[in-house]
């Protein structure tokens, strides 16, 4: 028989699909944008001025996070998805190239690749991931042949948070563009872009860098082939011409810039930064070994993930035997106030890879701000459901 709905915080565990609450200063940064600046790069008083100040921070704060030492190479964009589409659209594929991935990716990558094999007759080579949805080594390796003109991987699982070696990734590209969806890593785990040698990431603003949605970044690497712009129009730049500036970053930001989102980001950026991305990574991971350990001693559900969790970020998909995703996430909000997601996550490869398509599983993700507590109080609240049902 199911408990009536008690009265407690709310603990909230999607932090994979948009980190919350975001930190102090986030949306006190987005109002003074708003209120002290004016379009960048399109006027020269002083409101526009600060407006191509802000622009600037965001992007020098995402070069010193990330590894870019020159900020002209984070392009700023509305998402990671854009990002990731601005790259997989903008290279050049002659007759017979090829794309390699991985049977982990996300919509975001699936999608766009599946338009181009429709549009160009581009070959979508997808690599086999192990049970754990890490690559095995030399795998990438031998996808990779003369045709391949750019490899896409995610850096950390949607679903079960599982981390590629992008070290042991770059190796294995013999050369060819290696494009990085780090939609989860960014903020989560260490990410050196120059350092080891990436040409593009692609990362979003909304999710582990803790600002507001809407913006975003292309990282390019020093030696990174540039893509062909998604859009064109007016930067500001090079006006008396009518094709795209060639200089970075205007290449790549046609239109009005989110200065306000700009601004947001910087806040969040700032806030991981000073409490240090590898100690966010200790403390998810310390969080997700409790939770795993606890998870071990219930019956009736299982996790998808690695074990291992120094070699994930704090992602979690479960199933319950018997019982409907959608239901399961229902009753842990009425019930408990305990706030996540199920279905198929975007990912409908991933699931088919993992056995859970196409009812899809139930999402737990913890962020940096959770406690042990929390992961007792979740535990708690899993031991009820899957003893009493979710009727």
């Amino acid at each position: 028989m199911t408990a009536e709905p008690t009265e407690t915080r709310t603990i909230y565990l999607d932090h994979a699909a948009t980190s919350f609450p975001k930190p102090d200063g986030v949306a006190e940064a987005m109002a003074r944008a708003i209120g002290q600046a004016s379009n960048a790069g399109r006027s020269g008083h002083q409101l526009a001025l600060e407006g191509a100040r802000i622009l600037f921070r965001a992007r020098r704060a995402l070069g010193s996070l990330l590894g870019v030492a020159d900020p002209r190479r984070v392009i700023l964009t509305s998402g990671c998805t854009e990002a990731l589409n601005t790259v997989i659209h903008g290279l050049d594929y002659p007759a017979g190239a090829s794309i390699v991935t991985t049977d982990m990716e996300h919509n975001a990558v699936a999608r766009p690749l599946r338009a181009l094999e429709t549009r160009l007759g581009v070959r979508i080579v997808t690599v086999s991931t192990d049970a754990d949805g890490r690559l095995p080594p030399g795998a990438l390796a031998a996808a990779v042949d003369e045709t391949t003109r750019l490899v896409v991987v995610q850096q950390a699982s949607n679903l079960t948070g599982v981390l590629q070696d992008l070290a042991q990734v770059r190796r294995e590209c013999a050369g060819v563009p290696l494009l990085v969806d780090a939609a989860q890593s960014a903020g989560r785990v260490p990410i050196d872009v120059d350092g080891l040698g990436l040409d593009f990431v692609a990362v979003p603003g909304h999710k582990g860098l803790m600002g507001p949605g809407g913006i975003g970044a292309l990282c390019l690497g020093v030696n990174a082939p540039l893509p062909d712009p998604l859009m064109q129009g007016g930067t500001g730049s090079n006006s008396e011409e009518d094709r795209q500036p060639e200089l970075l970053p205007d290449r790549f930001e046609a239109g009005t810039p989110n200065v306000p989102g700009a601004a947001g980001l910087t806040e969040g950026i700032a806030w991981v930064l000073a409490r240090g991305v590898e100690a966010i990574a200790d403390h998810e991971q310390s969080l997700m070994a409790q939770f795993l350990e606890g998870l071990d001693a219930l019956s009736g559900v299982r996790e998808t993930g690695a074990a291992d969790t120094t070699r994930r970020v704090a992602v979690a998909s479960l199933v319950f035997e018997g019982l409907d995703p959608g239901e399961v996430a229902h009753h842990l909000e009425r019930y408990h106030q305990i706030l996540v997601r199920s279905g198929l996550h975007c990912a409908p490869w991933a699931h088919r890879k993992l056995g859970t398509f196409p009812r899809g599983s139930v999402r737990l993700s913890f962020g940096p701000t959770h406690s042990s507590q929390d992961v007792q109080t979740v535990l708690k609240a899993l031991a009820t459901l899957v003893k009493h049902g979710v009727a």
